[in-house]
């Protein structure tokens, strides 16, 4: 997860309760992971759900076809989500409450769409936001370092509002680190490891 924007009136609001309430805290509520966001259906052979309109449709077309060829190289589901509304109307989350939310918001949607071995980027315009999160083989060939430099290939484009190219960086990123991975002895263990159950 990355969060660009500190919001002033967050941090004047905290700073007055502090000085009015002292020993004020802020208790924040528990969700439930089978909360209904309202996916809707969910095509295993979509892979790019522009819920929060930020791509016109020659960019979510292009975006489409990256997906399926570089996923259909890497025998991976490469996902782009967009969201406008995480659904929590939580105006006062944390950093790492709103990582909680859109980790929710993403793994729901893994769970809805039946998504086995992929890479989901999720961009979150409720909570100034991007995330990424991956299943299966994807773990064998990502790690959490790997996560951080796909991250760092998006964020420039992102804080741009260059949502199209932060997407298509996401995917070239993806394409970079497993591309490499498909051709390392190491790796080829690894993935039968994984398909033959015995990977840990």
């Amino acid at each position: 997860m990355r969060r660009y924007s500190l919001k002033l009136r967050l941090i004047i609001s905290v700073m007055l309760m502090a000085f009015i309430f002292p020993g004020f805290t802020y208790n924040y509520k528990e969700y439930e992971y089978d909360k209904d966001f309202g996916f809707g259906e969910i095509d295993k052979e979509q892979y790019v759900y522009d819920y929060a309109g930020v791509y016109d449709e020659d960019e979510e077309e292009e975006l489409q076809e990256l997906c399926e060829k570089i996923g259909k190289k890497l025998d991976l589901d490469i996902i782009i989500l967009t969201s406008s509304d995480l659904g929590f109307g939580d105006d006062y989350a944390s950093d790492s409450v709103i990582d909680s939310y859109e980790r929710q918001y993403a793994e729901t949607f893994y769970l809805s769409g039946g998504y086995d071995d992929g890479i989901l980027y999720l961009l979150d315009l409720d909570y100034d936001g991007i995330y990424v999160t991956r299943s299966g083989m994807a773990e064998v060939y990502i790690d959490d370092d790997d996560n951080e430099d796909i991250l760092d290939e998006i964020w420039d484009d992102f804080l741009d509002y260059d949502y199209y190219y932060a997407a298509e960086d996401f995917v070239d990123a993806v394409n970079d680190i497993v591309g490499k991975r498909l051709k390392d002895d190491e790796f080829v263990e690894l993935k039968e490891a994984w398909e033959e159950g015995d990977y840990v």
